[in-house]
């Protein structure tokens, strides 16, 4: 009897070991991920990458990563792309099928530039005039 109570005391105490180290260790885990998050979230800019390529096709659309941007969201989307630090790049054909394609393709680029995609410039300044027609003919 001695034997049996002594062997289930045993079995207890093994345990109660065993729970004590998994909490130690579900503890640690959770100290792990929260970490992990921790760095995660405070470094998005690390992760977003700096570099991207505007690519143009013949008819003057633009692309982003191979998909269309259709006219109405290019200004928002360039626009985005600045606010978080990108700068693009731009691949233009070598032959535009139109002077219509030529004409979107460089309203593609003025929307870039205007939104400081272009390694090259700062983003627009909306206080500052912008030069139109009338102006350069003044100056």
């Amino acid at each position: 009897m001695v034997g049996k109570w002594h062997s289930q005391r045993q079995e207890q105490m093994n345990n109660r070991k065993k729970f004590d180290h998994r909490w130690f260790l579900w503890f640690g885990l959770r100290l792990v991920v929260v970490g992990a998050l921790i760095a995660l979230l405070t470094s998005t800019r690390s992760f977003v990458r700096q570099r991207i390529t505007i690519s143009v096709d013949t008819n003057g659309a633009a692309m982003l990563g191979g998909a269309h941007l259709p006219p109405k969201i290019c200004n928002a989307a360039f626009s985005a792309l600045a606010a978080l630090g990108v700068k693009a790049k731009v691949s233009l054909p070598a032959a535009f099928a139109d002077r219509a394609s030529a004409s979107k393709a460089a309203d593609t680029l003025a929307s870039m530039y205007r939104a400081g995609l272009l390694t090259t410039n700062q983003p627009h300044n909306p206080q500052e005039p912008q030069m139109t027609e009338d102006n350069r003919q003044t100056n």
